[in-house]
């Protein structure tokens, strides 16, 4: 969505980034359900979906600041969902996947978190 609705150079390099992360991660998580015999879901949750509705809604500026929040809030859960699977989960496999997906995820959360302070300073230099 970062890449139709936003003209912010840097949130725009922020979801490249996410995209070919996420894809990557993605990959590798087909590919380890495969081994593990279990099927992903298809298709975004119900408040994945009506998140991306409203952000669909929004442009230029409150596009931006949305996306950010966004991204912060969903790494925050993804990243307290794989921290319990990295210790706590029972397949080693799933641990494994964990442990090397979170740093890719704390990476994403702590340039949304800068990301979203350059917005806000951008805004106030206004």
């Amino acid at each position: 969505l970062a890449l139709e609705h936003s003209r912010q150079e840097a949130v725009l390099q922020y979801a490249r980034l996410l995209l070919r992360h996420h894809q990557d991660a993605q990959r590798s998580l087909k590919n380890l359900s495969r081994m593990l015999g279990v099927s992903l879901p298809r298709r975004p949750d119900s408040a994945q979906q009506e998140q991306a509705i409203q952000l669909r809604q929004l442009a230029g500026q409150a596009f931006d600041r949305a996306f950010v929040e966004a991204m912060i809030s969903g790494h925050v859960r993804a990243i307290a969902m794989l921290e319990h699977e990295a210790h706590e989960g029972q397949d080693p496999l799933v641990r494994a996947y964990a442990r090397r997906i979170l740093p890719h995820l704390e990476e994403h959360l702590t340039l949304a978190r800068r990301l979203e302070r350059h917005l806000r300073h951008a805004a106030t230099a206004l």
